[in-house]
């Protein structure tokens, strides 16, 4: 087909501008070979489709054979700064006055509304102008954000979608896949018909997002961000009685470093500058090496500051992201969305998921022989030293994730961020870039739905001014959700009001999720047909490490134990059908070792009393305090069913009228037990004409223990898999013991048993004392209980009990007294 200069347009309705046009507000990514400089016959657009600058040129080809092609224009018109559309200039006889008169006062609304005028003339017939737009070239245009070359506007503006982007249809993310796709469908039917499945509830634990799944918030937070977001209550007489003093002075601080005291405002575009103050101090006393707030961005989360790297880094399908597999499926969608290439390399199972370097640079290697330009590197977190030099070494930026840095599990282990190895090494900026990300979805906050995170930039070959403005265009993220990164960073002291509790809160949550890790590895390793290799901490915590050079960016190696123990494994399992399904998994037999209890394994374990010890870990919380006045007892019911009449639940039973025990783990194993010492007080009781001591009780509670049972049930196969809190009061005054299934027992001042019993023993040490009350001792027990349950205590799913010399069960109504008091 032959077709005129006039009639060679893309689909659009232009004509293609591809004079040498002025790029002073070009970027090399938005237009990556425009033609200037080159021959007629090199001139391409940005998509690679070759210009058409001649009549002859465009002799054979049709319209929609082009996205772009078209007239040449002289580069006098007006300068090419419309970065938003795909092709530039338009050439009509009439219109060069106008443009040249709106170039003169550099105003860009009448290109744009010439453009839109012309678009929708154009399109039905090309050579046959618009009458109007001769005279009338800052007319309101048709609003637009942005226009794609890929979609069509016909005459009245209306879009179809004629091919989908590449980019879009290589992007993956598994982490919203197929198993969500399923998991929605089974749910819309259980809202259908509740009994179409053999299940009644589906929990959502393909991401990490812990308060969906009952862990409570921090209160201190919470309170802080409640009177910033709505600071007139600060100013009524009854807040005093309703938040503690420490968070009331908090918000005042930080609502006096917010743009016009409020959180609903926008601030700078990093980020309000007190708070970013405030991280820099956190970082310096992290680190001990000097941080600056000028480094630091304000993000909402860290996955966006790793699309605004990808953004400013990866230019083409040229610049692969060496990925670790398995790799977080992020990492891999955010390379594709931004039209980079992932390049795989393999963690060594072996040695605990570990990292080569000289296997990595092998791979980079084949890479860039088939040329692919390497541009960044996602890296395991170990070798710390080894990275940094062969950052520096390859030319590549850093980028650290550094998001699980509170999520240490192992005692002897410690985080180290990048920016400290690097600086303990002596390189400053210079010598290699750094870019580090936090988030405060992860650690103990698990704030995921407030949307806050940073990054420290410390990468001079990075930031370009250019790049720095298009950072600022993504940023002045939100408000509120930064408050609670001044808390991370500005900790509270020991003998502020909430210290204590913020302190209980924390570790509750930390020992919580390390509990569940360990669960979920115990649960993988005992099946014969899973093996489950822990990541091998050597140098530091659970961090996430990514090297980059300054055209690349990736994200970390792949969600940990620390990212599946937020998922919390116990309210996983709700249905008696899938917790009987892990308890047989659990309990497979492994070897011949722990099919019994009287063989020992060639490592001196009993695996039998171990797996006792697991299930007790699985059971609800129960907490013993011991005063001078009496010894107090509350327990965590758990009521599975709202058809589960609450005082059947029995967690707390009277042995003797001076004692009483609280239990944990499977109660028909503990009414056993209770049973027998029921038995032996009262036979105590008939021959001595006095009560039974204590001790004496739980003593002969741990000899059945260690037999396994009695008569036709004696050397059963297994033990008790219960623990017992057994309270009591006799000549020797309040008595507290705790018993666990090996038949071992101690004397305690105050302990926890059950699934919340780390973080609550933990509270317990900070907060026990030995001049406490009965009263005093209610209150800190059921406090504890209320930190570490998944949902609100009430009278109905907690019991208290005291033995102040006899024993007593609390009404519901007392229950309501002591909650009351928290």
């Amino acid at each position: 087909m032959q077709s005129s200069i006039t009639d060679v347009i893309d689909p659009v309705g232009w004509h293609v501008w591809s004079g040498d046009f002025a790029l002073d507000t070009l970027t090399y990514r938005e237009y990556q070979n425009t033609g200037v400089g080159a021959s007629t016959s090199d001139r391409v657009d940005w998509k690679g489709y070759k210009v058409i600058t001649s009549t002859a040129e465009a002799e054979g080809y049709t319209p929609g054979e082009f996205i772009a092609g078209g007239s040449w224009l002289p580069s006098t018109t007006f300068p090419y700064s419309l970065g938003k559309f795909l092709a530039g200039g338009l050439q009509h006889p009439t219109a060069s006055s106008s443009l040249a008169s709106s170039h003169s006062h550099h105003n860009l609304l009448p290109y744009s509304s010439l453009l839109l005028r012309f678009l929708t003339t154009t399109a039905a017939n090309p050579s046959a102008p618009s009458e109007s737009m001769s005279s009338d070239y800052s007319s309101t245009p048709v609003k637009i954000d942005s226009i794609n070359p890929k979609v069509i506007y016909d005459s009245i503006s209306s879009v179809t979608v004629c091919k989908e982007c590449d980019a879009v249809l290589e992007c993956e993310y598994a982490v919203r896949g197929e198993i969500v796709n399923l998991a929605q469908k089974l749910q819309e039917d259980l809202k259908v018909n509740p009994d179409s499945h053999p299940f009644d509830e589906i929990i959502y634990c393909n991401i990490g997002n812990p308060q969906s799944l009952g862990q409570q918030p921090i209160t201190f937070f919470r309170e802080v961000l409640a009177l910033c977001d709505h600071p007139a209550i600060l100013d009524k007489g009854e807040t005093q009685g309703i938040f503690s003093a420490d968070s009331i002075e908090r918000a005042f601080q930080i609502l006096d470093q917010i743009p016009g005291r409020a959180t609903g405002a926008y601030s700078h575009s990093q980020g309000i500058k007190g708070l970013r103050d405030t991280i820099c101090a956190g970082i310096e006393a992290r680190d001990g090496f000097p941080a600056d707030p000028n480094d630091i961005f304000l993000t909402d989360g860290a996955s966006p500051a790793v699309h605004m790297m990808m953004q400013l880094l990866i230019r083409s399908k040229n610049d692969g992201i060496l990925c670790p597999i398995p790799q977080y499926p992020l990492y891999s969608a955010s390379i594709a969305l931004h039209g980079g290439s992932l390049v795989p390399y393999y963690l060594d199972e072996a040695t605990g998921w570990g990292l080569e370097v000289s296997d990595v640079k092998k791979q980079l290697e084949t890479a860039r022989s088939k040329g692919i330009g390497v541009r960044a590197l996602v890296l395991a977190e170990s070798n710390q030293q080894q990275i940094v030099e062969f950052c520096k070494k390859e030319g590549l930026v850093l980028l650290a994730d550094e998001v699980y840095q509170e999520n240490v599990y192992v005692p002897d282990k410690h985080f180290h961020s990048f920016k400290k190895v690097a600086r303990s090494m002596g390189y400053g900026e210079k010598d290699i870039s750094l870019v580090s990300f936090q988030s405060m979805s992860k650690g103990y906050y698990g704030e995921c739905g407030k949307r806050g995170g940073y990054m420290e930039i410390l990468a001079s070959l990075v930031m370009s001014p250019p790049k720095v403005s298009v950072l600022s265009q993504h940023l002045s993220s939100i408000s509120c959700a930064y408050c609670i990164e001044k808390f991370i960073f500005d900790a509270m002291q020991a003998g502020d009001e909430s210290h204590e509790s913020y302190t209980a809160e924390r570790d509750a949550i930390l020992s919580s999720l390390a509990r569940r890790a360990k669960t979920l590895e115990d649960a993988l390793n005992s099946s014969q047909h899973v093996a489950f290799q822990v990541h091998d901490f050597t140098s530091r915590g659970p961090d996430s490490s990514h090297l980059v050079s300054p055209h690349g960016v990736s994200q970390s190696v792949h969600e940990r134990v620390s990212r599946l123990s937020n998922s919390s494994i116990v309210r996983i399992l709700r249905t008696k059908e899938s917790f009987l399904r892990l308890e047989s998994k659990m309990f497979l037999t492994r070897t011949e070792y722990d099919r019994g209890v009287n063989t020992f394994s060639p490592e001196g374990r009993l695996f039998q009393v171990e797996y006792a010890i697991e299930a007790i870990k699985l059971g609800s919380t129960a907490i013993g305090v011991k005063t001078k006045e009496g010894v107090v007892l509350a327990v965590e019911k758990r009521i599975t069913s709202p058809l589960l009449e609450p005082s059947s639940v029995e967690k707390i039973m009277e042995i003797d009228e001076h004692i009483g025990c609280a239990m944990s783990g499977l109660i028909a194993d503990a009414r056993t037990l209770v049973e027998h010492a029921r038995v032996e007080t009262q036979n105590h009781r008939f021959s001595y004409g006095e009560p039974m001591t204590v001790e004496s009780t739980t003593q002969a509670l741990c000899d059945l223990a260690l037999r396994f049972g009695e008569g036709d049930e004696e050397s059963m196969s297994r033990p008790f898999g219960v623990s017992l809190l057994i309270a009591g009061h006799d000549e020797n005054g309040p008595c507290l013991y705790y018993t666990d299934p090996s038949g071992t027992f101690w004397q305690c001042n105050a302990k926890a048993i059950g699934s919340g019993s780390e973080g609550a023993d933990s509270s317990l040490q900070e907060q026990y004392n030995k001049e406490l009350t009965l009263k005093e001792a209610e209150t800190i027990a059921l406090s504890i209980l209320k930190q570490v349950m998944e949902e609100k205590v009430t009278a109905n799913n907690v019991d208290i009990a005291k033995v102040s010399p006899k024993y007593h069960l609390y009404s519901p109504s007392e229950v309501e007294e002591v909650i009351s008091r928290l």
